[in-house]
């Protein structure tokens, strides 16, 4: 009911209601973290209206590559993950000259670990590659649980009301 099922069987609502519907708890909360850090973020750049638009059409934008591109899945999509991948490209467009702090782990040893900064618009790109890696690593019917493409819907749609 709350989930985004194929264009034939899809309610209108749907399109919306995925967005706030979970899988169980570590699904919402895994969601929430990242829904917090870029939440916050977006809205201190670009407002609280900016924050619910990106968010709502985002996640519409992923909802409709998902279905372009498993039109035939038996299970309903639920998640706030292509909504906050649409928070995060926005941010990485509009936050070009921002560099953000990563930790790094190669080995244990002296100058294989530590912090390294990297300019938000890199971000994104490698989110993009593991998604799309991801995509075409997930045999047809086989679904892995996670919504790859929906995450580069909301990516692309973040990207380009960003720019």
């Amino acid at each position: 009911m709350f989930g985004l099922h194929s264009f034939e069987k899809q309610n209108p609502l749907g399109w919306i209601t995925y967005q706030f519907a979970h899988s169980g708890w570590l699904h919402l909360i895994s969601n929430m973290i990242f829904l917090v850090l870029m939440g916050v973020a977006v809205e201190a750049i670009a407002g609280s209206w900016a924050l619910m638009l990106v968010y709502v059409l985002g996640g519409m934008a992923g909802g409709l590559v998902f279905l372009l591109l498993n039109s035939h899945g038996a299970v309903p999509m639920v998640g706030a993950s292509a909504s906050v991948s649409a928070l995060l490209s926005f941010y990485c467009v509009v936050e070009q000259r921002k560099r953000i702090r990563y930790l790094y782990f190669i080995s244990p040893f002296v100058g294989q670990n530590g912090f390294i900064y990297l300019p938000t618009l890199l971000i994104f790109p490698l989110f993009l590659l593991v998604d799309f890696g991801s995509l075409m690593a997930t045999p047809d019917g086989l679904g892995s649980g996670v919504a790859y493409s929906a995450h580069i819907g909301g990516t692309l749609f973040g990207l380009l009301s960003g720019a």
